[in-house]
């Protein structure tokens, strides 16, 4: 009888063990190529779906507008009228305050972009959203934007890093993925919530889960930054620190004197966008490396205020900077020429031709071989002149009489 019991405890321990192997959380995307005759992608087709929803007459989204689609979105969860669920998971964000929704869907099966823009665009009542119809004939909703993975990444994405997307903005400001909590992005009635994610699973599979989502997250944070990074010239100082100034330090208004100021906020701000200078914007030799390298507020304003004094004030020694605009002009002219004395390839006139050919040399390259073809050719005239006369003067001469022994 002991027996009994311990095998059918065994067989109950692997089935939930098979179960939690089997999990949601360690599935990969689900797709299926269509491809063009000429091998590009005709249309996506997976199950991995990601929803956008910004307005697009630059308003933030309304209460009564995040409700429609949270609605919607369970309704693809739990299924409508006993009918099964469109998703098995997935994970909603409503980003900033109130400025935009994103939300990601694992679907049951996979389907394309135009499945899921349908059932959204739907929720809403007639006109309520921004349609327009493109050069074919199709309605668009600007305000909603549909997305798969890419065509040749697909194969590469999970469930965990589909579902992290969204999320994201937990870990701004993070030094590491160990401080970031799951109170950061799994809320419930909060703005970010994970749905069906690390439902039954058991204590320790749920927390390894939680801890590899967490590293998704931060890495997936560290890439959007890297991506999102604006650079700061002479060029763009003014209106990149201006924007700045409304949006982050309003205290602080763009001018010459608060610029300065103004670089080390943007360089030490923690954002959906990250600031750093351009590798031409100090004058000063290694000014930009040791900046790098000390990282300190201080240091940053001394830097920013000794470059742009030497920029904007005309009282200021500019030889360095004269000295350095020059070599640039000479590179530039040196690389003109360069491409001036290069030939270029350039298409058959005829229309039904696919044939490439050279283009002819710059007129300073014609004339060069023009001229050393000409002075070839008077030295080949020279050297056959000479041998002619050689010739002439050879036939001119006396033959030698030979001696003939008759002995």
């Amino acid at each position: 009888m002991s027996t009994l019991i311990d095998s059918t405890l065994q067989k109950k321990s692997s089935n939930l063990q098979k179960k939690s192997s089997n999990h949601v959380a360690h599935s990969k995307c689900v797709f299926q190529p269509h491809l063009k005759s000429n091998g590009k992608q005709n249309y996506k087709d997976s199950n991995f779906h990601k929803v956008k929803f910004l307005p697009s007459n630059g308003c933030n989204i309304s209460g009564e507008e995040i409700k429609i689609l949270f609605n919607q979105y369970k309704l693809d969860l739990h299924g409508v009228n006993g009918h099964p669920p469109i998703a098995i998971a997935g994970s909603f964000c409503v980003v900033g305050e109130n400025e935009y929704v994103r939300f990601s869907l694992v679907l049951r099966h996979k389907a394309k972009s135009n499945e899921t823009r349908k059932r959204y665009i739907a929720a809403f009542i007639p006109g309520a959203l921004n349609m327009t119809v493109n050069k074919k004939g199709v309605m668009e909703c600007k305000d909603l934007k549909i997305d798969q993975p890419k065509s040749d990444e697909m194969k590469n994405y999970s469930t965990l890093r589909w579902l992290a997307l969204p999320l994201i903005s937990a870990a701004i400001g993070r030094d590491n993925a160990e401080s970031i909590k799951e109170e950061d992005f799994n809320v419930k009635q909060g703005h970010t919530q994970v749905h069906n994610l690390f439902d039954d699973l058991f204590e320790e599979e749920r927390e390894r889960v939680v801890v590899q989502f967490k590293q998704i997250l931060f890495d997936e944070w560290k890439d959007e930054i890297k991506q999102n990074q604006t650079k700061i010239s002479f060029d763009n100082l003014k209106s990149i620190a201006s924007e700045f100034s409304k949006q982050h330090c309003s205290d602080l208004p763009w001018s010459l004197e608060n610029a300065p100021e103004l670089c080390a906020r943007m360089i030490k701000h923690v954002g959906t966008v990250s600031y750093r200078f351009d590798e031409k914007f100090f004058v000063q030799r290694y000014a930009l490396r040791r900046l790098q390298l000390g990282g300190d507020h201080d240091q940053i304003v001394k830097e920013v205020k000794e470059t742009i004094d030497r920029t904007y004030n005309p009282n200021s020694a500019r030889q360095e900077i004269a000295n350095k605009k020059l070599s640039w002009e000479n590179k530039t002219l040196r690389e003109e020429l360069k491409q001036a004395q290069r030939p270029k390839k350039f298409k058959c006139k005829n229309a039904g031709c696919r044939h490439s050919q050279w283009s002819r040399v710059s007129d300073d390259q014609k004339w060069y071989n023009m001229e050393k073809s000409k002075e070839e050719a008077i030295q080949a005239k020279e050297r056959l002149e000479m041998e002619v006369a050689e010739l002439k003067e050879q036939l001119q001469r006396p033959a030698k009489r030979q001696k003939i022994n008759y002995e």
